[in-house]
């Protein structure tokens, strides 16, 4: 089975904060590609973790929601967050120069050139 970009774009962003993804696991059927909200939402989220969620019903819904606008939520986001957040962006654009950085990487335009004789 081949897993979607939504699918891939939720698993994305909620990798970024551990208790999120247990958060998810009851509510994330990726053999049907479906979301419960509801389940996700009735849990205690921190402000990083409410600000990822916006995140992933924007990106699954392709569209914000006005009363859970992630843009709004973004004064919460610390740097795990906006780089999760880019890569799934760019998961969901199917970008590939971005989709293959790790999270730890720099873009590709940025690493040092090597020189003859490097390793």
């Amino acid at each position: 089975m081949t897993t979607s970009r939504y699918v891939k774009v939720i698993h994305q962003i909620i990798k970024t904060y551990p208790n999120l993804a247990a958060k998810f696991s009851h509510a994330l059927s990726i053999e049907r590609e479906s979301i419960e909200w509801k389940m996700v939402l009735r849990n205690d989220l921190t402000g990083g973790e409410r600000t990822a969620v916006a995140w992933c019903m924007a990106l699954w819904a392709d569209e914000v929601n006005p009363k859970f606008d992630p843009f709004k939520l973004s004064y919460s986001m610390d740097e795990r967050l906006r780089r999760a957040v880019v890569r799934a962006v760019a998961i969901w654009l199917q970008v590939p120069e971005i989709v293959k950085w790790d999270s730890h990487d720099v873009p590709p335009s940025e690493h040092p050139k090597k020189r003859d004789g490097d390793r």
